[in-house]
C-alpha cells in the first residue's frame, strides 16, 4: 500500500525495507524500475501527467529529499524516513556483494548434523537457501558411505535428497584417477561402499594382497583390520603409488571422536616413510567439480564446513567465500594463528540463516566472538585522566574562592578572622587528603588494568 503525497504514490518504507524489496524484484525475470522523487520532482509530477503515469509504474517509488518528508507530516500521512538515491544504490549493491550466493556447498558431519543427530536449525536453513531461489550441493570427505548410503541417512533425518545433491571425496578421487593415465590394478583400503563405487566407476580395485598392484587408494575405513594395515604396508614398501580421499584427523560423533583418514595415513607414513596425495579437501576439486556441474560462478558460491583445514581451505584454495561453523570439530580458537582464514564465523547454520534473512554478514576477525558483534572495549584509562583534570580544574576554582575570602577578611578586617582562617584551613587539608586518596586509586587502576590486558594477550 502506498501513501499519496501531493499525487505522487510513495512506498513508506525505511531504507532496509527498501533494499529488501529490491532483492526480492532481482529474484524475478527481466528489468524492473525504482525511482526516488524529490520535491522538484513532485512538483515536475504535478504539472506532467504523462510523467506522473511512469513513476507510478515504478516497482518502487522511494522518498528522497527532506521535502517530501515534510510534506507528509504537513499532510498528515508521516513516511517513515528518507531513502536517497545514492545511498539506497550504494545499501543495495553492499548487499548484492555479501549476499549474492546461490550455491551452497554444505559440509556434513558437524555443520548439519552430529553423527546421528540432525542439528535444530538444519531444516529451517536448507528450506530458506531453497525458498530464496539458491541450491545446496553436499560436500563430505567422509568416504565410508555411497552416495546411495548418504541419501538414505539424509532421507532418515527428514532431508529430502537424491544422489545429484552430494559430492564426496570419493568422487574427488574417482575424477583424478580418470584424468591421469590408468593404474593396473588399486588395493582399495576402505569399506565395501568405497569399493564398489570405485568398480562402478570403472576403477581396476582389489582388497587382497596380490601381484600388479601399482597403487594403494586410501578412504575413511570403519571396517578397518589389521590386516589391511600390514597389506598396506608391504605395498608401500614395494614403492607403489600413495593416495589418500581426505587428511581428516577425526570423524565426529555423538560420544567424542574416532581416527579418520588423516589418522591412518599418519600411522602408514610413520611406519613406511610414505606420504599420500590427498585428493578430497582441502585440495579445491570438489568445489570445482560442484561449481561445473551446477554451472554457478565462484561469486555465487558459499561453501559452509566445521574444519579450517579440510572445509575452509578448500574453498580458499577454489576461490570461493567461506563460513566457519562452531557446531563440529572447529572452535573460535583455531583462528589464533592459522593460515586459513573464513570469509564469516558463526556458530551454527541457524546463525548463517539469520545473517541471509537481513543481509548482515559481518566480516568476522579472529578476535571476534561467533555471534558475529565485536568485543566490547574496555573502559580507556584516557577517561579517568580526563576525570583528573576535570578534578583539578575544580579544585582551582574552590582554591580561588578561598583565597579571594581571605583576602576580603584581611582587607576588611572581619571579626570572625580567626574562626574563618581555621574553617578554610580545615577545608584544605580535606581537598588534600581526598586528592591523595584519588591519587593512590587512580594508580591502583592502571596497574589493575594493564594486568587484565597482558592476560587477555
Amino acid at each position: 500500500m502506498r501513501t499519496d503525497i501531493l499525487g505522487v504514490a510513495f512506498d513508506n518504507v525505511t531504507m532496509a525495507e527498501a533494499v529488501d524489496r529490491a532483492m526480492a524484484l532481482l529474484e524475478r525475470e527481466g528489468p524492473h524500475l525504482v525511482v526516488t522523487p524529490n520535491a522538484e520532482i513532485v512538483q515536475q509530477a504535478r504539472s506532467d501527467p504523462e510523467f506522473a503515469a511512469l513513476i507510478a509504474q515504478a516497482d518502487l517509488v522511494l522518498p528522497d529529499g527532506v521535502g517530501v518528508g515534510y510534506a507528509s507530516k504537513i499532510l498528515g500521512r508521516p513516511l517513515k524516513g528518507r531513502v536517497p538515491g545514492v545511498d539506497f544504490a550504494g545499501a543495495l549493491m553492499d548487499r548484492m556483494a555479501k549476499l549474492n550466493k546461490r550455491l551452497f556447498l554444505l559440509d556434513l558431519d558437524g555443520t548439519l548434523y552430529l553423527d546421528r543427530t540432525l542439528f535444530p536449525s538444519t531444516l529451517p536453513f536448507l528450506r530458506q537457501i531453497r525458498a530464496q531461489g539458491g541450491r545446496y550441493l553436499f560436500l563430505t570427505n567422509n568416504s565410508s558411505r555411497s552416495v546411495a548410503d548418504y541419501v538414505d541417512k539424509l532421507a532418515g533425518m527428514g532431508i529430502p535428497a537424491d544422489e545429484e545433491d552430494f559430492l564426496t571425496s570419493t568422487d574427488a578421487l574417482i575424477a583424478h584417477l580418470k584424468a591421469r593415465p590408468p593404474y593396473k590394478l588399486c588395493y582399495a583400503f576402505g569399506t565395501r561402499s568405497f569399493q564398489r563405487q570405485l568398480r562402478q566407476a570403472g576403477i581396476p580395485v582389489t582388497d587382497q594382497l596380490e601381484d600388479g598392484i601399482d597403487c594403494l587408494l586410501v578412504g575413511f575405513d570403519t571396517e578397518l583390520t589389521f590386516q589391511k594395515l600390514e597389506d598396506a604396508c608391504i605395498l608401500l614398501g614395494r614403492g607403489v603409488d600413495f593416495l589418500a580421499t581426505n587428511p581428516d584427523w577425526v570423524c565426529p560423533t555423538w560420544y567424542g571422536s574416532v581416527p579418520d583418514c588423516g589418522s591412518v595415513c599418519e600411522m602408514l607414513t610413520r611406519a613406511t616413510g610414505r606420504k599420500p596425495t590427498v585428493v578430497g579437501k582441502p585440495q579445491p576439486d570438489m568445489v570445482r567439480l560442484a561449481m561445473e556441474r551446477t554451472g554457478f560462478p565462484p561469486e555465487q558460491t558459499l561453501l559452509v564446513g566445521d574444519r579450517l583445514y579440510t572445509d575452509i581451505a578448500c574453498g580458499a584454495g577454489a576461490g570461493v567465500d567461506t563460513v566457519f561453523v562452531l557446531s563440529g570439530e572447529g572452535t573460535a580458537d583455531d583462528l589464533s594463528g592459522s593460515e586459513v582464514q573464513p570469509t564469516w564465523m558463526f556458530g551454527d547454520v541457524g546463525a548463517l540463516a539469520a545473517a541471509l534473512e537481513t543481509g548482515e554478514a559481518p566480516r568476522m576477525a579472529p578476535s571476534q566472538p561467533a555471534s558475529g558483534q565485536a568485543v566490547p572495549p574496555r573502559r580507556s584509562f584516557r577517561a579517568l585522566k580526563s576525570f583528573l583534570l576535570v578534578l583539578l580544574s575544580l579544585a582551582g576554582i574552590i582554591g580561588c574562592s578561598i583565597a579571594a575570602v581571605w583576602l576580603l577578611s584581611s582587607v576588611f578586617h572581619v571579626v570572625f578572622e580567626d574562626v574563618l582562617m581555621t574553617g578554610i584551613r580545615v577545608g584544605f587539608m580535606a581537598w588534600l587528603i581526598l586528592f591523595l586518596i584519588f591519587g593512590i586509586w587512580l594508580i591502583w587502576k592502571k596497574q589493575k588494568d594493564d594486568t587484565d590486558d597482558t592476560d587477555d594477550t
